[in-house]
């Protein structure tokens, strides 16, 4: 009659991601109105002008992310661990706390949310 041909495993995981995907744009489309903001998470950072830094240590204990470090006499903020204390913190821990106006920025060679 009918030959029975097992599945590969990988073939099935497909499936199921595939479905999992259509569930979840299908219940944000149902939950919104009709409207979905897909938003790309792309790396971003603040940087510490060096010119304006007193090295007054403010900043280091601060940071959740441990991206603060002490270079040649001031702080430095490494980008690859800067997250701007996303998932930590409403604002910034570096701004907040330092005592120099404009000394932690936003460092503008690294995109940051996009809609």
């Amino acid at each position: 009659m009918y030959e029975y041909k097992q599945m590969n495993p990988n073939c099935i995981f497909r499936i199921f991601f595939i479905l999992l995907v259509v569930f979840e744009l299908a219940c944000m489309l149902l939950f919104s109105g009709g409207r979905v903001n897909f938003v790309r998470i792309i790396k971003m950072a603040y940087k510490i002008i060096s010119s304006q830094c007193t090295a007054c240590s403010a900043c280091e204990p601060e940071c959740p992310n441990v991206a603060i470090y002490e270079k040649d006499g001031t702080f430095v903020i490494n980008p690859k661990k800067c997250t701007e204390c996303i998932g930590y913190f409403d604002d910034a821990q570096c701004v907040a706390v330092c005592p120099v106006e404009n000394t932690c920025v936003i460092d503008n060679s690294y995109p940051r949310y996009q809609a």
